[in-house]
């Protein structure tokens, strides 16, 4: 069974709405200072290099982060 109802699509599909994050837009992205190297399509996670190689951030095995919040 299909759950439709009138309004929510327009809403869900394009719609932005004050509680939701934007993350990035557009593509090709130069870092400042400059990342060496080809250019971030996304920064959906952090980004790391060291000696000028860029560390691959989905391989848990070698890149781990934590996140800290003070308030």
């Amino acid at each position: 069974m299909e759950f439709y109802l009138p309004g929510y699509r327009a809403n869900y599909w394009g719609g932005i709405d004050p509680y939701r994050v934007k993350l990035s837009t557009g593509r090709d992205l130069t870092l400042n200072p400059p990342q060496p190297g080809d250019p971030v399509n996304y920064l959906m996670y952090p980004f790391a290099q060291i000696g000028g190689k860029t560390i691959d951030w989905l391989d848990p095995a070698t890149f781990k982060y934590s996140i800290i919040y003070t308030a």
